[in-house]
């Protein structure tokens, strides 16, 4: 399985790490879930907002880049 590394970064805080996955494809979804998470434990920490920029690289070469918000507001 070739390598590919996944960063999550925003204003807060900066992550990256190396995952053997088989595809292109499957990082993406790791790297969204990646941000998904730490936008999660954020949310539940107080913050009313999250945005992160999860990017996917392999041998170099960026392969796939989002963007991932997480906002939350009450209903009343």
């Amino acid at each position: 399985m070739p390598p590919f590394r996944i960063s999550v970064i925003n204003q807060h805080s900066a992550s990256s790490d190396e995952h053997h996955l088989s595809t292109a494809e499957e990082a993406a979804r790791e790297a969204i879930k990646a941000a998904l998470q730490i936008g999660t434990d954020e949310i539940i920490e107080g913050k009313p907002f999250f945005g992160a920029e999860a990017k996917v690289e392999h041998d170099g070469q960026l392969v796939g880049r989002f963007v991932v918000s997480i906002g939350v507001s009450p209903l009343r």
